[in-house]
């Protein structure tokens, strides 16, 4: 279909991306099974904070079964980020459909400014968890109301 390097790549990203859709459930089946009681994140289990990742898979999820609140309380920054993830392979399409030169580049500033949100996005979820008993995952909310006592 199409002759270009950057058509080929597009393609295969895509469908690498398909496949870890179609496959996602299975991954969630798996890892209940073999820890029950651990989430899989050192922060979450030992030190009763959440990391800026934690309750991605469940917001994945959410997201694949068209839930899109209860996907945003799981992980807002994970549905923003395929939001925009979403927007920008379009974009790649299109330019890749129009024959441009580039398909999809990054500026450096970029990355940074996608780093620092995460930090910040960890930083406030578990803020609001323990200063103000807000704990949108139902996890580490009542250890922490609990230790206030």
């Amino acid at each position: 279909m199409f002759k270009r390097k950057e058509g080929r790549a597009f393609l295969l990203i895509n469908a690498a991306l398909l496949l870890l859709c179609l496959l996602f459930p299975l991954y969630t089946l798996i890892v209940k099974a073999v820890s029950p009681n651990l989430s899989g994140c050192m922060l979450h289990d030992y030190l009763f904070l959440y990391c800026p990742m934690c309750g991605g898979t469940r917001a994945i999820s959410a997201l694949l079964q068209f839930r899109f609140l209860d996907a945003l309380r799981y992980n807002a920054f994970v549905v923003l980020f395929v939001i925009a993830a979403l927007v920008l392979d379009v974009v790649a399409l299109i330019r890749l459909l129009q024959n441009k030169k580039t398909i999809l580049r990054f500026a450096g500033w970029l990355w940074i400014l996608l780093a620092v949100a995460l930090v910040l996005f960890g930083i406030l979820r578990n803020v609001l968890m323990i200063g103000f008993e807000i704990d949108p995952l139902g996890d580490l909310g009542a250890f922490w109301k609990i230790l206030k006592k």
